[in-house]
């Protein structure tokens, strides 16, 4: 990250299914792996929260609305300061931003 940044390169944090505990990521508790990923990365310009969470497969990181929902708010609570961008839509089901904060 930071021999990223010193080459003047802006990475963004992920945040998917494979960030987390599979109990954290199973009943959508995020904030205990999320202060792991605040410790490593206090200040990312830009944070993922989610990856295709209307999708299944290998890179996809399927998910209800209210758990997608969930995560974007815990994202935006524990990095502030920083750009949240909701992980992309596959079937472009955009209910899947009607929850998100503005």
């Amino acid at each position: 990250y930071n021999g990223l940044t010193a080459h003047g390169i802006t990475p963004m944090l992920v945040l998917d299914r494979n960030s987390f505990s599979t109990h954290a990521w199973r009943y959508g508790s995020y904030t205990n792996d999320l202060n792991h990923w605040w410790r490593l990365f206090p200040v990312p310009q830009y944070v993922q929260a989610g990856n295709e969470p209307d999708q299944i497969g290998d890179s996809s990181s399927r998910m209800t609305k209210t758990r997608f929902w969930r995560l974007v708010r815990a994202a935006v609570s524990t990095w502030p300061d920083s750009t949240i961008l909701a992980g992309g839509l596959v079937k472009v089901d955009f209910t899947y931003l009607d929850g998100l904060p503005r």
